[in-house]
């Protein structure tokens, strides 16, 4: 007799309840992080997302597989696409993360995730921005390509000095970036990143 395949923590139900119930929680679990909560109880995630904390136990095991799939519906609408040519890309880019890291869930997140002592934690927020990490240098790896930003460069550095001033503004204001500071932010890394013709 065959043995039946086991079941899989994310079985669909009819109606489309399995997402429903998914999008309540990560709902639940941004909010909770937003109001500076991360070390919140599975009880307080069953009241504020009105799931049954069984089904929290189940589906997430852990506070660490919460984080992780909230991060990854967070991170989700950060999209940085190629322009006409590399200063536009870049003044994208940076508009596109200044508008994410300024989202008070964002800077939440950041503070505390900053400030804690577990290093699981710490290394759960830099893979869920790997993809983006990703997007970007490949940005840079093509400008370079056509000539727009010096060779000598390297992507991956100069990716942690464009987002730097992002990060460090909403951390250090605790506030969204004002946009004549982003402005002259653009402005400098423009000039510093694009080859001279």
């Amino acid at each position: 007799m065959k043995e039946p395949n086991p079941p899989s923590t994310l079985q669909k139900r009819p109606g489309g309840r399995t997402e429903v119930v998914r999008q309540k929680v990560i709902t639940a679990v941004i909010e909770l992080i937003k109001s500076g909560n991360m070390h919140f109880s599975y009880n307080e995630l069953a009241d504020l997302s009105g799931v049954n904390k069984t089904t929290l136990y189940r589906r997430w095991p852990s506070q660490i597989t919460l984080f992780q799939e909230a991060l990854q519906e967070h991170n989700r609408p950060v999209e940085i696409n190629q322009k006409s040519n590399w200063a536009e890309t870049l003044e994208a880019g940076l508009r596109e993360l200044a508008w994410h890291f300024s989202k008070a869930e964002e800077i939440a997140m950041n503070l505390s995730f900053l400030s804690s002592p577990d290093v699981e934690e710490s290394s759960m927020i830099l893979a869920q921005w790997q993809p983006i990490q990703t997007n970007f240098i490949r940005l840079i790896k093509d400008a370079q390509e056509k000539g727009e930003v010096p060779s000598n460069l390297d992507p991956a550095s100069l990716f942690t000095i464009i987002i730097s001033p992002l990060v460090l503004m909403t951390l250090a204001g605790r506030k969204p970036i004002e946009e004549n500071k982003l402005d002259a932010i653009i402005k400098v890394l423009s000039v510093l990143t694009t080859r001279a013709e």
